[in-house]
């Protein structure tokens, strides 16, 4: 039902006269490299990585901890690429769970025609079930699809970008991931460091993101150096997301 709902919308916007496309329909890419804050030279190597992938036409696997910022990445990426004014689809490959295998490619053949020129984002794809990471790789490797009881093949012109915090190893090993399809996706890889492993980046991440929350709800807060001293002591399990809600909730 959500490749069918996210195909849907963006088969109507694009019959709508004067259309603009919502940056939360997950069928645009809103962030740039800038959006994504940190210094550190985990962060820099990450960036700079980003930024070299972004000019070739491979496909990237981005690995990392949930709230790590995957997503935010691979918009980033398609906004430096000559894609950048090509359509990017995003959708979670751990959220589908249609009734028939035959809706599931049906599905995913609309998106991917829906993404031809632009790119699409597999999120989540180590929760993708078995049985369909053989059409999935099929597509990859052909760079085409047919529609769901159609004869003819339609070309596709599609950069992929995957991103995973499974460990896609593991999961071969496990008889969980093929791997044959590992390979495919895994032509470059960015890892994105998880916040405990870069602690110089959370006083700027903590005040920015207060800056953000302030603006937001028009109040005048600021963090003392006791907090952000604090905040650098804490393993932050869910990353900048959780860190983010954290400033949220000190906010209100």
């Amino acid at each position: 039902r959500a490749f069918f709902k996210a195909l849907w919308s963006l088969r109507q916007s694009r019959m709508a006269p004067g259309r603009t496309i919502s940056p939360r329909s997950g069928m645009m890419a809103y962030y740039h490299l800038d959006d994504i804050i940190g210094t550190s030279p985990m962060m820099q190597q990450v960036k700079r990585l980003a930024r070299i992938y972004a000019a070739t036409e491979s496909t990237i696997l981005i690995t990392g901890e949930s709230g790590t910022g995957k997503e935010m990445m691979a918009q980033a990426i398609h906004n430096l690429s000559s894609r950048c004014h090509g359509p990017f689809i995003a959708i979670n490959c751990g959220d589908e769970r249609p009734v028939t295998p035959a809706a599931q490619i049906d599905g995913r053949e609309g998106l991917f025609e829906a993404a031809n020129g632009g790119t699409l984002f597999l999120d989540e794809i180590g929760d993708m079930p078995y049985n369909l990471q053989n059409h999935l790789l099929r597509v990859l490797q052909e760079r085409s699809v047919r529609r769901l009881g159609a004869h003819n093949v339609i070309p596709i012109d599609v950069r992929i970008i995957a991103a995973t915090n499974k460990d896609l190893e593991q999961a071969v090993q496990e008889h969980h991931f093929r791997l044959d399809l590992y390979y495919r996706l895994a032509v470059l890889l960015i890892q994105m460091p998880p916040l405990r492993q870069r602690r110089e980046d959370v006083a700027v991440l903590a005040r920015t993101l207060l800056q953000r929350f302030n603006e937001q709800y028009g109040q005048p807060h600021d963090l003392g150096q006791d907090v952000l001293d604090y905040f650098q002591t804490r393993p932050w399990p869910g990353n900048v997301r959780q860190l983010a809600n954290t400033i949220e909730r000190l906010s209100l």
